[in-house]
């Protein structure tokens, strides 16, 4: 599947339960490379785009709706629909789809990689596999390492690009491996460097 469904849905549900209803109506627009959904109506007082990334009050501007979507098992838990999202697309190794508030309502960004990346084979003819497509997640952890020994400084969207693997995989690799004892960063969270303890498999 191009999306994952049930994060999908989740989107969709979500758009709805908080729209000003009052406002205009919600607004969907596909394109090929992505999917905007916009609904009426900012925020809550106090809450940003970030808040809702991790565990959260529930504010719905359209409670009885809510009410309806939960009894009808459409909600499964209050203030846990955008962690659900997120964890459906890092689990099918998709980029994360981004909110933005703006126009006085809230924006969803849904990426169609997938998508995007069957029509470009298609106009170039390209049937081959992505270089990564098909190793393993301990041959990409050591293709990160022997990137990582030659440039300590080397950034997650550069090792992205060179190993043709989306970001968040490059950042799930660059976790295990620091569990894993084989290395460690240093400096500022926001650039510094890598140190390699540890290259065996």
């Amino acid at each position: 599947m191009e999306i994952p469904e049930d994060a999908l849905r989740e989107i969709i549900f979500n758009s709805i339960v908080h729209k000003l209803q009052f406002g205009t109506w919600n607004q969907m627009s596909i394109y090929d490379d992505h999917i905007r959904l916009w609904n009426e109506g900012v925020l809550p007082e106090n809450y940003t785009v970030e808040t809702l990334m991790s565990k959260h009050t529930s504010k719905p501007r359209n409670p009885k709706m809510a009410q309806v979507f939960y009894r009808a098992g459409f909600i499964e838990a209050w203030g846990r629909g955008y962690e659900k999202i997120m964890k459906a697309f890092d689990k099918a190794n998709l980029k994360r789809p981004e909110f933005t508030v703006e126009q006085g309502g809230v924006t969803a960004i849904i990426y169609r990689e997938i998508f995007m990346s069957i029509r470009g084979d298609a106009k170039l003819n390209q049937t081959e596999p992505k270089p990564n497509q098909n190793r393993t997640k301990t041959e990409q952890k050591i293709q990160i390492l022997e990137l990582l020994s030659e440039t300590p400084t080397i950034t997650r969207a550069e090792i992205a690009e060179i190993l043709t693997l989306h970001e968040s995989s490059v950042q799930r690799r660059l976790e295990a491996l620091v569990k894993e004892g084989k290395l460690r960063h240093i400096g500022p969270t926001n650039g510094g460097s890598w140190e390699v303890i540890n290259h065996s498999s």
